[in-house]
């Protein structure tokens, strides 16, 4: 199942910690319409997210830093749902939607997966929504993310020498996505 398309390094680092990559949240029906390019770039962008949280998973055994980090995802979370009271139970829906999506592709219910697919972005967009409003209130959780994600940054790209390249490689495909998608009036 196709991944959502991460667009930062950010939300590489904080989308898991509230929820699992939505697998459920695959493209829609149309996706197949998609120029053979524009899947392509989807396709090695999915490839390049993976290889990256792998990457963020290994320096993340660290246990100073994966301390840091889940203190940090609290914060996110404490500071998200008073944003968005209900977004917890939302986000609790996703391991049943991802069970769903699964038993829905076993039996090729195309309809349950655009259904499920569209649910799946309604709470992607409430998380994405409540995230943004918990930064914008809040310049100390900004500056303690900032810090976190250069230290995370910093010890991936010490950790594997493709990582650099996989970061660049990652902010090319998703300006050249967001060009064509400009283009096409989206």
């Amino acid at each position: 199942m196709r991944r959502i398309a991460i667009r930062s390094l950010l939300l590489v680092t904080f989308l898991p910690l509230a929820f699992p990559l939505l697998a459920v949240a695959q493209a829609p029906a149309g996706h197949a319409e998609l120029p053979p390019e524009v899947r392509g770039w989807l396709s090695e962008l999915d490839s390049i997210h993976t290889q990256l949280a792998q990457l963020q998973q290994q320096v993340l055994r660290d246990p100073e830093l994966s301390a840091r980090h889940d203190a940090l995802g609290a914060r996110m979370r404490d500071a998200m749902e008073a944003v968005d009271p209900t977004l917890a139970e939302a986000m609790n829906r996703i391991p049943d939607m991802e069970a769903e999506a699964a038993e829905a592709e076993a039996r090729g219910n195309d309809a349950r997966l655009v259904e499920l697919s569209a649910e799946a972005q309604q709470i992607e967009q409430r998380f994405m929504s409540a995230q943004n409003q918990a930064l914008e209130q809040s310049p100390e959780l900004v500056a303690e993310v900032m810090d976190f994600q250069s230290t995370l940054q910093a010890r991936i790209l010490e950790s594997d020498p493709r990582a650099e390249q996989l970061l660049s490689r990652m902010q090319e495909l998703e300006q050249m996505l967001t060009e064509t998608a400009q283009l096409n009036g989206h």
